[in-house]
């Protein structure tokens, strides 16, 4: 009897290790994910988790503000995050539960593709990382975005699902656009600043030329959804999409 009652004490008390990988192209958002993943656990551990609170700032230049929001994005610090060689780790157990997550954040160039492979059978979930840049046409965004289409072919993840190791493993399509809004959004308030004339640049202009990359962006979105969810699903998977938009 106490040995039984031992038993069901350590099985009930016991941690289990979920491991969940991020793959995706090079630059697709892989390591900035893991970082946030990172910040979220150590602030929870330190028990100073705070509700997010957002703030207008209407008054204040929207060039000036999209500068500061590439430095501190979502009070996450990821400027610079360089190209993951190799693979980054990180582990935590969320507060109040028996299971603890190792997420793995694995180079996605198409060298270090290869090691892939060996982390499959101890997978439990794999997030999908892309950005939507990809998706952007090129022809409206001009030559700020004109290498994305070259590489629409790495987005898809058709050979890592064709793996007979992942038949059942769940798949999160997570969607980010590091790239888009930032950068177009710079290069289009740049080009209103450099205008020689003073009413090209006002703040109606401002917010007139970000509502144009905003359409872009959605666009560019439907486009990604359309062309990966088919993709996935042609493939008999099931698949949860979600999406880290903007500053969030």
């Amino acid at each position: 009897m106490y040995s039984l009652l031992t038993g069901l004490y350590r099985d009930y008390s016991s941690v289990q290790t979920r491991c969940v990988l991020l793959l995706g192209p090079s630059q697709s958002g892989k390591t900035v994910l893991l970082t946030r993943i990172k910040a979220y656990s150590q602030a929870e551990r330190a028990g100073s988790i705070k509700a997010e609170h957002s703030k207008r700032l209407e008054e204040e230049d929207v060039y000036e503000r999209l500068k500061r929001n590439d430095e501190l994005n979502s009070g996450v610090k990821v400027r610079g995050i360089a190209p993951t060689v190799g693979q980054n780790v990180h582990t935590f157990q969320p507060a109040s539960s028996r299971i603890q997550l190792r997420f793995w954040d694995l180079g996605g160039s198409k060298a270090l593709r290869a090691i892939w492979p060996r982390y499959f059978k101890e997978t439990h979930v794999i997030v999908w990382n892309v950005d939507i840049a990809y998706w952007i046409d090129s022809s409206d965004a001009g030559e700020v975005f004109g290498e994305s289409q070259s590489r629409l072919e790495e987005a898809e993840p058709k050979p890592i699902l064709r793996d007979a190791s992942l038949r059942s493993v769940p798949l999160v399509l997570y969607i980010t656009d590091l790239g888009l809004f930032r950068r177009l959004s710079l290069a289009v308030l740049e080009a209103l600043q450099d205008s020689s004339s003073s009413t090209s640049n006002t703040p109606l202009k401002q917010q007139a030329a970000l509502c144009r990359v905003e359409r872009l962006a959605e666009d560019a979105l439907g486009r990604c959804k359309d062309d990966l969810v088919s993709c996935i699903v042609a493939l008999g998977k099931e698949i949860k999409v979600l999406c880290g938009w903007k500053e969030g």
